[in-house]
């Protein structure tokens, strides 16, 4: 674990450098396998690497089409028909469909950790494929050239690897309230940025993770994370809500209280007012017995 921060931190501290395609499509594979590791430390690092080495000599020389469309209809005929990878719909926060060498295992998931998995795979095999971080789940964007140097962008529900049109993306959108008349625009359906890829999956995880009383899990994660920002007022935010959760009520109101500080616009802030008096006055009350 020593060895991953360090290198992470220098990668902080060297200078700024435009991030690869082929980086970006691997990011979210590699960000998953990162958490998945400290979720469950039952399988180590190289065990891991040995599973994903073994997809991708697997995959890779099934997918022999010339043509960057015709690879991407391959790699989604392998993935959903032979190897039958399937989307859990039902128990669908739980952090088994989330925690990737389980995923690889079991074929079973949520579109995210299918959405890196084949993102890694395009990767390796030169298939222009990434990451969009669309309100409603993650989605996949196919960057293809034709032959004749026509471009053509293409959307795919990695749930299922069935294509998706615009129309099908703004019906999904009337299903959310908030996004109820909301039209896709280019801003929704662009390429996702790292941050947010890792953004939403850590959110996924928290979630999956808290519903199924994993809280020691959840901090590794949420200090992991406040390495590289000691003061994100948000993950100490998600810290003093696990510890309220685990009855650790005065380190609670200390992560609350700086939250709250940090960002009394928040909406969220509002509502963490409202305990903060019952958690200050629950420590107190542990402290005295």
């Amino acid at each position: 674990m020593d060895d991953i921060i360090n290198e992470i931190l220098q990668e902080l501290e060297s200078p700024k450098t435009t991030i690869s395609d082929e980086k970006l499509q691997t990011f979210l594979y590699e960000e998953m396998d990162r958490i998945g590791g400290i979720v469950d430390e039952s399988v180590t690092p190289r065990q891991r690497s040995a599973r994903t080495s073994a997809l991708v000599r697997k995959v890779r020389p099934l997918i022999t089409a010339e043509s960057e469309l015709d690879r991407l209809h391959q790699l989604l005929d392998v993935i959903y028909c032979q190897m039958k990878f399937s989307y859990r719909y039902t128990d669908y926060f739980n952090s088994d469909n989330l925690v990737l060498h389980k995923v690889l295992q079991t074929k079973q998931g949520m579109p995210v950790s299918f959405a890196a998995i084949l993102l890694y795979l395009a990767a390796k095999c030169g298939i222009p494929l990434f990451a969009v971080n669309f309100p409603t789940q993650i989605i996949l964007r196919a960057e293809i050239t034709h032959y004749d140097g026509r471009q053509e962008t293409l959307f795919i529900n990695p749930a299922d690897g069935k294509f998706l049109s615009i129309e099908d993306l703004e019906k999904w959108l009337d299903g959310e309230p908030p996004m109820v008349g909301v039209l896709v625009t280019p801003m929704l359906i662009r390429r996702a940025e790292p941050f947010e890829l890792l953004e939403r999956v850590e959110t996924l995880f928290k979630m999956a993770l808290t519903k199924e009383k994993k809280f020691q899990e959840v901090l590794e994660m949420i200090n992991f994370r406040l390495i590289f920002s000691p003061d994100d007022p948000y993950e100490i935010r998600d810290r003093g809500m696990i510890f309220a959760t685990m009855e650790c009520f005065q380190a609670a109101y200390e992560d609350l209280s700086y939250f709250v500080d940090q960002c009394p616009d928040d909406p969220s802030a509002m509502m963490i007012k409202m305990d903060i008096k019952q958690l200050e006055q629950k420590g107190k009350e542990i402290v005295l017995h």
